[in-house]
């Protein structure tokens, strides 16, 4: 975490040049993480922003379910599909006429898909 980065510097009371600057008290020293837990603000703003993380998250969510939901059935084709297995088989020409129909469908419903949407502080990449 950021924190835990901000953690790792030497302090500016560590630094020779800065100890001219300031008067150090070693039993009073914190570290940052000490610091940014103990201060009820930071701990308060955190709490908020994960909340609303959190809540985007799942509005997100809800909106990719139902955004989505359509064009699974391409997915999902997309998925099963194996071209060793449909070479392998035969097809009449009825059943090419109805694959070709349905690659037309998943074109036209392709393309009104929209691929990215921003809910909030999450962009969907479909």
């Amino acid at each position: 975490t950021t924190i835990a980065e901000v953690n790792k510097l030497v302090s500016f009371t560590a630094v020779r040049p800065g100890t001219k600057h300031v008067k150090v008290f070693p039993d009073k020293l914190k570290s940052v993480e000490t610091i940014l837990r103990d201060n009820h603000q930071f701990t308060v703003c955190r709490s908020g922003i994960e909340g609303l993380i959190l809540s985007k998250i799942d509005e997100a969510q809800v909106f990719a379910d139902s955004h989505y939901a359509p064009y699974r059935r391409i997915y999902d084709y997309g998925i099963a599909w194996n071209r060793e297995r449909f070479l392998g088989e035969y097809h009449s020409h009825k059943d090419l006429q109805d694959e070709m129909a349905r690659m037309r469908e998943f074109m036209e419903d392709l393309d009104k898909f929209k691929p990215a949407m921003p809910i909030g502080v999450i962009a969907l990449d479909g």
